[in-house]
């Protein structure tokens, strides 16, 4: 705990609230290595998409039976491969 929370009551012993402190922590680091994959993949699969269609491998890209089921709108052009 920092000087700001020394304090501080909470209802949490301050062993648990380390550990939450902790979680939380790891929680937001993954969610930024899941954003930062995310961002160096979609160049990445987006060449893929056009190769593909340059070789006629893909002709008309589809939503998946999930996105259909749940009403998702298509994605826009450029990000329609994550739609599958």
């Amino acid at each position: 705990m920092g000087a700001a929370d020394a304090g501080r009551k909470t209802r949490w012993s301050p062993e648990i609230a380390a550990k939450l402190r902790r979680l939380a922590d790891g929680f937001q680091r993954l969610q930024q290595y899941r954003r930062d994959e995310r961002e160096a993949l979609q160049p990445i699969l987006g060449r893929l998409v056009a190769i593909e269609r340059a070789l006629g491998l893909r002709e008309k890209i589809k939503r998946s039976r999930i996105a259909r089921r749940l009403g998702r709108r298509s994605a826009p052009a450029d990000q329609q491969w994550l739609w599958h």
